[in-house]
C-alpha cells in the first residue's frame, strides 16, 4: 500500500461529506483498480481502510484538561475534566469541587 497514500487523502476529504456519500472499502478498491492499476486484493485494501479509519477517529478523539486541587490540611484532593484550559473552565472546576 505504500505508493497508494491517496486513499488517507480519500478518508480524510470524506470526514467533511455527509455519511452516506463516503467512500465504502469496496469503492476505494475500485478507485484504485480504475485510476492506477492496483493489483492487490480487495481484502488488503478492506483491511487497511478498516485500520486508518479507527487511527483516524483516535486522532480526532476529543481530550480534555484536568484540574486538579489538593487541600492538605484534610488530605483529600478533587479532580475535575475541563474541556479546555481558560478561565471559563478553571472557575467551573473550583466551583464544582466546593460544592
Amino acid at each position: 500500500m505504500g505508493p497508494f497514500m491517496e486513499v488517507d487523502t480519500w478518508l480524510e476529504e470524506d470526514r467533511l461529506l455527509p455519511r452516506k456519500q463516503r467512500h465504502t472499502g469496496v469503492r476505494i478498491f475500485q478507485r484504485l483498480q480504475t485510476e492506477y492499476a492496483f493489483a492487490g486484493g480487495q481484502r488488503t485494501v478492506l483491511a487497511y481502510v478498516k485500520r486508518r479509519k479507527s487511527e483516524m477517529e483516535l486522532e480526532r478523539a476529543k481530550s480534555y484538561e484536568r484540574l486538579v486541587v489538593s487541600f492538605p490540611y484534610s488530605n483529600t484532593a478533587f479532580v475535575y475534566p475541563t474541556p479546555a484550559e481558560n478561565q471559563e473552565c478553571f472557575l467551573e472546576g473550583m466551583k464544582q469541587s466546593f460544592q
